[in-house]
């Protein structure tokens, strides 16, 4: 037949379906990165969006909102279990 054939989706890391999810998925990841185990804001923000598209405001009212996250300047994050 003249139709092309598709080939099936394949994804071996799903993404996370809620953002704080993601978040927590991707930060130790970063965090691995640096000494200090910190992440700059717009690091985490540049990560999160290669694998969904979110507005910086949601990203960051979802890291001041959650515990976890703890600021510790010059717009560096750390995450706690």
């Amino acid at each position: 037949s003249g139709k092309p054939r598709r080939s099936p989706r394949v994804n071996p890391s799903p993404i996370p379906s809620s953002l704080a999810s993601l978040l927590v998925e991707i930060f130790p990841q970063l965090a691995a990165l640096n000494p200090q185990r910190t992440v700059h804001a717009k690091t985490l923000y540049s990560a999160v969006n290669m694998l969904r598209r979110v507005p910086p405001g949601p990203l960051f009212a979802e890291l001041v909102k959650h515990q976890a996250f703890h600021p510790v300047g010059d717009h560096y994050w750390q995450y706690e279990k």
